[in-house]
């Protein structure tokens, strides 16, 4: 297994880190900057890696393997790739044969991305992060939940988008921040027509991903952002927000960070809960209710652009 390779590279800056890449990360912003992380194509053999890693733990998804340890993480998609992600600092793929590696892209900037910052200490949640009316606001929840239409209907209205999928979060002094992601919405075909919007405004996001890629017109590229508040997104009968107290405050962050699963294969639970803590204490956790209908969104909207950050205990429309 070898990194080294001739191919021609490109920069790009993602959540304050760039990142020299081998191939195309056309989600990404470009960057002049010296980088200082990279993705590279290289031959990656499991049995070797495997012994590299320290005690790794072995999971299964669907159409997916992880291996999982302190210092590594290794994945195997089923006739398509593998993909190492190593100190912090290196991602390598090495697709099969007939897999066009411009196509993992998407598998890049988000499993391999997400397991990339970690390693760099920030505490990454599952969710999406937009500005409203200058209050920094991350959405999270159970996948499908609607966090990336919320954001993408908020952006409609003018409001900024941070980032989506992702959100990476590190505590500064008192301050709860994150850094700028990539100016893209990933959306399921079926969530641009229930929001009336054509499949023509929006990307094809990969061969491999059959989500739609829109591109909103505010995007706030700011290197240090800082988290006014979080909603933790659920259904109910009508729209309401509620505040959380601290515990359970806590229970949900734990519950979202993006690699919740592998937390005890990467020995990384009692940081994960320290950083969860951080946030909890400086930060106001909510929970938004609102019917499946995406009739509702205005609404929610409508409470969101009024609500004063660390206000509001409990709004219903």
């Amino acid at each position: 297994m070898n990194p080294t390779s001739s191919r021609t590279r490109s920069v790009y800056t993602v959540y304050g880190v760039n990142i020299s890449s081998e191939i195309r990360l056309p989600d990404l912003r470009s960057s002049q900057t010296h980088a200082d992380a990279e993705v590279v194509i290289a031959e990656i053999v499991p049995e070797r890696v495997l012994e590299e890693m320290t005690s790794p733990e072995r999971f299964e998804r669907k159409g997916c393997v992880v291996h999982m340890s302190p210092d590594a993480s290794l994945y195997e998609w089923t006739g398509l790739a593998r993909g190492l992600v190593r100190h912090g600092r290196e991602i390598l793929l090495d697709p099969e044969p007939g897999t066009d590696p411009e196509d993992l892209a998407p598998l890049v900037v988000g499993a391999l991305l997400g397991i990339l910052l970690s390693h760099r200490g920030a505490l990454v949640l599952h969710g999406s992060f937009v500005m409203v009316g200058g209050k920094g606001f991350g959405f999270l929840g159970d996948k499908g939940m609607g966090k990336s239409t919320l954001a993408a209907y908020l952006t409609m209205l003018g409001h900024e988008l941070v980032t989506d999928d992702l959100l990476p979060l590190v505590a500064t002094g008192e301050k709860i921040v994150t850094k700028a992601g990539y100016p893209r919405i990933r959306l399921w075909p079926d969530s641009l027509e229930k929001m009336g919007l054509g499949r023509d405004i929006a990307e094809e996001s990969s061969r491999l991903v059959p989500k739609a890629a829109l591109k909103p017109e505010r995007f706030r590229a700011s290197e240090e952002i800082p988290l006014g508040s979080l909603f933790i997104l659920d259904e109910g009968e009508s729209v309401e927000i509620e505040r959380l107290q601290q515990k359970d405050s806590l229970i949900e962050l734990i519950r979202n960070t993006y690699l919740n699963r592998y937390l005890g294969a990467t020995r990384k639970t009692e940081e994960n809960f320290r950083r969860c803590n951080e946030v909890v204490r400086e930060v106001p956790v909510f929970r938004l209710k609102r019917p499946a209908d995406y009739s509702f969104l205005p609404s929610v909207a409508r409470i969101l652009e009024d609500l004063e950050v660390g206000g509001t205990e409990r709004v219903a429309d």
